[in-house]
């Protein structure tokens, strides 16, 4: 995917931010801590709190988060703390996840031929249906290969396709189901009274690394920006080039008035208007 040239001064952020229609943007939920109700640290929750309170202004800011309790709680800290206008409801996606995904896509695409979307959210909830972005049958064996190699190198041969589906969901498919849920959405709230939606999705690293899979995009070869004007007082390091995603770290999807999409994420900008026209048809 290459990257936006020759237009800087229309494609900075403020400007992409000013004319925007609504932005969806899908990030990673903050620092997680092993015991707790919300498994967030206290250094998360702050996070969590002033990432919130600096979302751009202008926007009516509308949540949707995974099930693990450090999505859910890094949204409503996030909503909470927000000062403009915002949605308080925070409805639950399972596309943005715990680690559960059904391994198989075209057991997905029968159940919601035969039940529809609501009916198959609805018998998840209720644990007539249960995926997992593990096969389930080979669930510990893909966990022992993860502990052996690592997150990086295991997260790694994922998007490049060295696993075996038997063992884990391909990120093509994990990337388009949530990348496709999460656009829909912000354009559903456009077509509503709601003016300039800011639909925040918070997921986890492995999510949108499949994100930026599907979009033609390999986050290790991205340069983070270093520099940020606003810092929180015990910010998180820059990301590597090449490492996963922080806590709180976010891409943005820009809906501009002439139907382009330009995807902004560390500090480069990218016209993902083609690759998502086909996974929205």
């Amino acid at each position: 995917m290459a990257r936006v040239r020759n237009q800087a001064s229309r494609l900075n952020q403020a400007n992409l931010l000013k004319r925007a229609r609504g932005v969806t943007a899908i990030g990673r939920h903050s620092q997680k801590g092993k015991v707790s109700k919300t498994q967030l640290t206290e250094l998360g929750r702050s996070r969590a709190k002033w990432a919130g309170q600096n979302l751009p202004q202008g926007f009516v800011v509308s949540a949707r988060r995974g099930e693990l309790p450090r999505q859910g709680w890094t949204a409503r800290y996030m909503v909470d703390t927000y000062p403009g206008q915002k949605l308080k409801r925070i409805p639950m996606a399972t596309a943005l996840g715990t680690a559960r995904w059904m391994p198989d896509l075209k057991a997905i695409e029968a159940k919601l031929m035969e039940l529809g979307r609501i009916e198959v959210q609805k018998q998840y909830a209720d644990g007539k249906i249960e995926w997992d972005i593990y096969n389930p049958k080979n669930k510990a064996k893909a966990e022992a290969l993860a502990a052996e190699v690592g997150d990086a190198k295991f997260l790694s041969d994922w998007v490049n396709g060295k696993l075996n589906p038997r063992l884990i969901a391909p990120p093509e498919t994990v990337g388009t189901e949530i990348l496709k849920g999460s656009i829909q959405n912000t354009q559903a709230l456009m077509n509503t009274s709601i003016q300039k939606p800011f639909g925040l999705n918070v997921t986890s690293s492995w999510y949108e690394s499949a994100i930026l899979k599907v979009l033609g995009i390999d986050y290790r070869t991205v340069e983070p920006k270093r520099k940020t004007k606003a810092k929180h007082p015990q910010a998180l390091s820059a990301p590597g080039k090449g490492s996963y995603f922080k806590e709180t770290e976010a891409m943005l999807f820009f809906h501009l008035p002439d139907g382009k999409m330009i995807l902004s994420w560390r500090g480069k900008k990218f016209d993902v208007t083609k690759p998502l026209a086909k996974i929205l048809k």
